[in-house]
């Protein structure tokens, strides 16, 4: 853009003009950018906890810092912060980026969880001999039973994936035991993920035909 230097007025108005032009290109190519990872991190095919973990934390990464929003949904927020109430040792790098995050978003800080390895060591133990699952018929022509047994007191859920690592159902489960019908999906490979609280039991694997 030519500037012209007649009027000062007119100058400054020109300026003003040519950074917001500036700055609606680098917004155009910012917003395009993120779009471009946030297909790359759908893609991923995470299983285990501290995969899971950092894969939702870049995802409210880049639907807001990294769109030039410096605001999160509640549930955006929940997420980061049950993230952020685990054990390091167990959710990896993803809790400190879901600390650090949160802190950018809403200015409050959170605390690292202290855990001693006795500690998550007996508490694994117990989680993964009380809570479990199974399914039936595998392969299914129709649908495909999970079965499920829990702890008393505890709640879960049954996350469905593909076998591109995108999740295409999801059931949340309370009582001590029952089964979830899972059906209406395509013909493919499919991973069931077993969480409580917020951490993955059990993976299975069934087929659709």
């Amino acid at each position: 853009m030519e500037i012209a230097l007649d009027h000062p007025l007119s100058f400054i108005a020109q300026l003003y003009e040519a950074n917001d032009t500036i700055f609606e290109v680098l917004q155009s190519n910012r917003l395009a950018l993120a779009d471009s990872l946030l297909d790359l991190n759908d893609a991923i095919n995470a299983v285990e906890v501290f995969e899971l973990n950092e894969k939702k934390v870049f995802d409210i990464f880049l639907n807001t810092i990294g769109k030039g929003n410096t605001s999160a949904a509640v549930a955006q927020l929940d997420t980061l912060e049950s993230i952020a109430s685990q054990c390091p040792e167990e959710g990896g790098r993803g809790v400190l980026e879901a600390i650090n995050l949160y802190q950018a978003l809403t200015n409050i800080g959170l605390y690292i969880m202290e855990c001693s390895l006795k500690e998550r060591a007996e508490k694994k133990q117990t989680l993964y001999a009380n809570n479990k699952f199974g399914l039936y018929p595998n392969p299914a022509v129709s649908t495909c039973n999970a079965a499920y047994n829990l702890e008393k007191g505890q709640t879960g859920e049954l996350s469905v994936w593909d076998a591109f690592g995108k999740q295409v159902a999801w059931y949340y489960i309370k009582a001590e035991n029952g089964v979830v019908q899972i059906n209406n999906l395509p013909s493919g490979i499919y991973f069931v993920h077993l969480s409580v609280n917020g951490r993955i039991l059990q993976t299975e694997k069934f087929v659709k035909l």
